[in-house]
């Protein structure tokens, strides 16, 4: 899902979403329209509960690389060790 679907399906403004990560509308407004960091892509999938992948984000970045196959993204829950 892209951040202007995500936006789109909770009925959120780029400035409520903007809030939520203490930056302004214009910057949601670039990160909607393409514009946006590796560091802001991660940061904008941790705010949407993975709802808006890193890799929708910034589809130019071999994110393997970055996060190996077998690491768990963020928001899965670690295997128990029992």
């Amino acid at each position: 899902m892209t951040l202007s679907e995500y936006l789109k399906k909770h009925q959120l403004t780029q400035k409520a979403f903007g809030e939520r990560l203490h930056v302004s509308q214009g910057l949601v407004g670039f990160w909607v329209k393409g514009e946006i960091t590796a560091e802001r892509a991660i940061q904008v999938e941790r705010a949407t509960s993975g709802e808006v992948p890193r890799e929708h984000s910034r589809p130019d970045i071999e994110w393997e690389v970055v996060r190996p196959i077998g690491c768990r993204p963020h928001n899965e829950p670690a295997a128990s060790l029992g």
